[in-house]
């Protein structure tokens, strides 16, 4: 796949005009601009939460209850 000079945004499918590529532009520069935090690919996000919720136990039970 060939690129011209001035090409750095290609549409696949539909057409954008001005506007909507410059805003998409501007979006893409954003987030490749933002500072790095040195480290941040290093902090693991937890999969499941640490914590029960105590809500969602039954509020009595039974005597004769195994649990």
């Amino acid at each position: 796949m060939e690129q011209s000079a001035g090409e750095a945004v290609r549409v696949e499918r539909g057409s954008a005009d001005e506007v909507e590529l410059a805003v998409l532009t501007v979006v893409l520069m954003s987030v490749l601009g933002r500072p790095r935090v040195p480290g941040d690919e290093d902090v693991a996000v937890p999969v499941a939460a640490p914590w029960h919720r105590w809500d969602r136990v039954a509020a009595y039970r039974s005597p004769r209850s195994w649990q």
